[in-house]
């Protein structure tokens, strides 16, 4: 699936928008899924910790739908964690 690059563009304030958002961690251009299925069709995918606890979120952005796929994003572990005391 080819992803134009005006698109791309035209989606970088939304996104940031979006990510500014409680519980949203990140968003994305992909495959529409819904309840782990996915579509031959091309959607604005926000990523977010909890999928049951979803802020309001628009149904369509630049004519895209919206899906909501649950990812939660956990930091890496640095050189400095795996010190022994």
């Amino acid at each position: 699936m080819e992803i134009p690059e005006e698109l791309i563009t035209a989606l970088e304030v939304p996104a940031l928008e979006l990510t500014a958002l409680q519980g949203v961690n990140g968003v994305g251009l992909g495959m529409r899924e819904e309840n782990e299925e996915f579509f031959d069709e091309l959607a604005v995918r926000v990523y977010v910790d909890d999928a049951t606890d979803v802020p309001e979120l628009p149904t369509q952005i630049h004519g895209l739908p919206v899906c909501v796929v649950e990812f939660s994003i956990e930091p890496a572990r640095g050189v400095a964690d795996q010190r022994k005391p």
